[in-house]
């Protein structure tokens, strides 16, 4: 991903009123986040395993920053609601298009609440790989990346995860239940999206090179919410 790249879409990001931040790697990322974040906010976590990568969570609770965060361990509906109420939520995306635009995919859809209305501030991390051309092929990247390795990742058995891509399925448990475009900031919504130039979470195009696709995978695999784990914070 070039420079460029992330500077157009940082630009279109801001001519649709979102505010928006370039950084280079994933320890800017957290610092930069630190900094915006007041140490006495409250901060509500959307599911994110880009979020997870950054280590802004650890940092957070080290410097004594209250968290809300309903995915400890098993998911608490109840702790998800809370974070709607908190003073920020902090998540990620899972596209950002070079027009400008927010594209997310969501099982329970605490995330695209939180992101869509609720805390009165918002910030959206996102590494370079989860830009795309237009929300079109953002929805083919859900279809045929996105969405099959995250259920593998969490370990569901769905048609997506014996196939490789979207079956449009009634499973149980379906991950892909709601789906959000974001093409301005929402009203009464201060959003910020934190573009770093690193790869993180989950996403590639199929046509990248094999070893950087192996070393996304892999370490989204390291950071993925895992129910059975028992998370500190």
């Amino acid at each position: 991903m070039t420079e460029n790249i992330l500077k157009e879409t940082a630009h279109a990001l801001r001519q649709h009123g979102f505010n928006t931040q370039i950084v280079s790697t994933r320890e800017e990322a957290c610092a930069a986040i630190l900094s915006h974040i007041p140490l006495n906010s409250l901060v509500g976590i959307g599911d994110s395993a880009t979020v997870r990568q950054i280590g802004i969570i650890e940092a957070l609770h080290t410097r004594g920053t209250s968290i809300i965060n309903p995915f400890r361990g098993k998911f608490r509906r109840e702790t998800a609601v809370a974070s709607l109420l908190a003073d920020i939520f902090l998540t990620g995306i899972n596209a950002v298009t070079t027009e400008g635009s927010l594209v997310d995919v969501d099982g329970a859809g605490n995330r695209i609440a939180g992101t869509i209305f609720g805390p009165p501030e918002v910030l959206v991390v996102a590494g370079q790989n989860k830009i795309v051309k237009n929300v079109n092929e953002a929805v083919e990247r859900l279809k045929t990346v996105i969405a099959p390795r995250h259920a593998a990742g969490m370990g569901y058995s769905l048609p997506c995860t014996q196939i490789g891509t979207c079956q449009d399925c009634n499973s149980p448990k379906r991950i892909c239940r709601i789906e959000a475009v974001i093409r301005r900031a929402p009203m009464y919504t201060q959003t910020t999206v934190l573009l770093v130039g690193e790869d993180l979470g989950l996403s590639w195009d199929p046509h990248w090179a094999p070893e950087r696709i192996r070393k996304i995978h892999t370490q989204y695999l390291s950071h993925v919410w895992n129910p059975a784990a028992q998370e500190p914070f």
